[in-house]
């Protein structure tokens, strides 16, 4: 498997963090990218592993997406709790990966997604798909 660089967005939160842990203990030798509204806390939070690269990532802020998705192959994405609004926050989110050639998409969603329509991560994920992310 050749490697890749992999973009975690929410890098400071519980599962962002998370998932850099378990790259970091399986001594995954992709680039990974710590991507955060605030990555200064990210650095401070994961500052007990090396070699990662900090990124700013910030979904209200849609002007640096193509700085923070550079030469990243594949996004795990977490909808931050606070962000609804699929159509305003993540459209332009998924017209930036889709710029910058991502290879693959891991979205972080909830069970049964699929037949709650009403919720953010239906919607989000019906982009995803659409977009052939």
């Amino acid at each position: 498997m050749e490697n890749r660089t992999i973009l975690i967005s929410g890098a400071s939160g519980n599962i962002g963090s998370e998932v850099i842990r378990g790259l970091k203990e399986i001594q995954s030798t992709h680039q990974i990218v710590a991507a955060d509204y605030n990555p200064e806390r990210a650095k401070e939070k994961l500052d007990q592993f090396s070699g990662l690269e900090y990124r700013t990532l910030d979904f209200a802020h849609p002007g640096h997406f193509d700085d923070a998705l550079k030469g990243v192959d594949v996004v795990f994405l977490l909808r931050p709790p606070s962000l609804a609004d699929v159509d305003r926050y993540f459209v332009p989110f998924v017209e930036a990966m889709k710029r910058n050639g991502i290879f693959k998409v891991v979205f972080l969603s909830v069970q049964g997604a699929e037949k709650q329509s009403f919720i953010p991560h239906h919607k989000l994920e019906k982009l995803l798909v659409e977009q052939e992310m």
